[in-house]
């Protein structure tokens, strides 16, 4: 069984996320301890027990009946068997951190999984929801097929968002060497600027999501003449408002191509509070987002520390090397490569703010 600290490095909830995750899908069983040591109130919280009870359902993996507040976790997985999932988290836990548990198992175990998750979609110290369907399930698109619905926003704190998605993989882990690796080192031109103001309803008489757009928009302006940011309102449980923004570069041949095939994706966000105005929200995703830009990263900071775990499954498959090149080497990003590392017969190594991921 394999041992697991989980106060490594940043020591949040991720290490158990991608520790299911891993565990799913090459069968190996865990022990983790130390769960959430250093946080203010550490151990299981409600929405890491969604992610263990949901592969539990999907998989039959065998568990220690973990509630919340425990530092300890066994987890011995099954093969995935069945093919739909409903989970609803009751809160404004995040949808987009739940699925980490669940989208690479599914990937790349070839199955097709139909999943209907209620929670938040745009709430604190997570991505949010326009920026996992726009930027980071793109940069996964060539491992499998995803059709997604977002039904409803939840904002905190009652959530009540509503996320359908359907994941067929591609690849077996097991048996299929032939994957294309992940390299994402050389970012071309710049092409477009994509983005979504978006607010609840009781906002539209302010017209916040007006306002967090033109402040979005003013501060990106001369940049590239293709930008494109909506506002967008929407009725949710709670009130709340958020703004996301991605930007695009092309494939090397100078074609403006639809979102999706733009191999090379940076997103940045700014979610809206009471204190903060419209204007400074939108100014705020924007400058986030040209922090980015001009780091000259190939992946963002965000999606750095969640594609390391896909990076190790795809150089264990194929012994190829994969490599990334962000704008900032995180905690996070150290923590899951950690968590990696205990479950596939890979390395990392890092020079300055490159990753590459080989064959140990």
């Amino acid at each position: 069984m394999i041992e697991i600290d989980g106060n490594y490095g940043e020591g949040g909830g991720a290490i158990l996320r991608y520790a299911l995750a891993l565990s799913t899908l090459t069968q190996k069983p865990f022990h983790m301890v130390n769960i959430r040591q250093g946080r203010s109130k550490p151990g299981l919280k409600p929405q890491h027990l969604f992610c263990i009870n949901g592969l539990v359902d999907l998989c039959g993996a065998k568990i220690d009946h973990p509630d919340i507040g425990d530092k300890e976790v066994k987890f011995k997985p099954e093969i995935i068997s069945k093919n739909a999932l409903q989970i609803d988290i009751g809160t404004a836990g995040s949808i987009s951190l739940l699925m980490q548990s669940f989208i690479l198992p599914i990937l790349f175990s070839k199955k097709k999984v139909a999943m209907k998750i209620i929670g938040g979609t745009d709430v604190p110290y997570s991505q949010p929801m326009d920026y996992f369907i726009n930027v980071f399930i793109p940069s996964l698109e060539k491992y499998g097929d995803f059709n997604m619905w977002l039904e409803r926003r939840g904002f905190y704190p009652k959530g009540g968002g509503i996320l359908r998605i359907d994941i067929e993989g591609k690849y077996d882990f097991k048996s299929d060497l032939n994957i294309p690796a992940i390299q994402r080192t050389d970012r071309k031109k710049l092409r477009w600027i994509r983005g979504k103001s978006v607010a609840t309803m009781k906002l539209i008489q302010s017209q916040v999501a007006e306002r967090m757009r033109l402040s979005a928009k003013k501060e990106l302006n001369g940049l590239t003449p293709h930008i494109s940011i909506e506002a967008q309102y929407t009725p949710a449980l709670s009130d709340g408002a958020i703004t996301t923004l991605w930007v695009g570069y092309d494939n090397g041949n100078g074609e403006i191509l639809p979102a999706n095939n733009h191999k090379i994706m940076l997103g940045a966000d700014c979610l809206g509070k009471k204190e903060i105005s419209a204007e400074d929200v939108g100014k705020s995703a924007a400058l986030n987002l040209k922090t980015e830009m001009d780091s000259g990263a190939s992946t963002d900071l965000h999606l750095a520390d969640q594609i390391i775990p896909y990076m190790g499954v795809v150089t264990s498959m194929t012994g190829n090397q994969c490599q990334i090149i962000t704008s900032k080497i995180t905690d996070h990003l150290r923590s899951n490569i950690y968590v990696t590392e205990k479950f596939l017969d890979v390395k990392f190594l890092i020079s300055q703010n490159q990753v590459t991921c080989q064959k140990s």
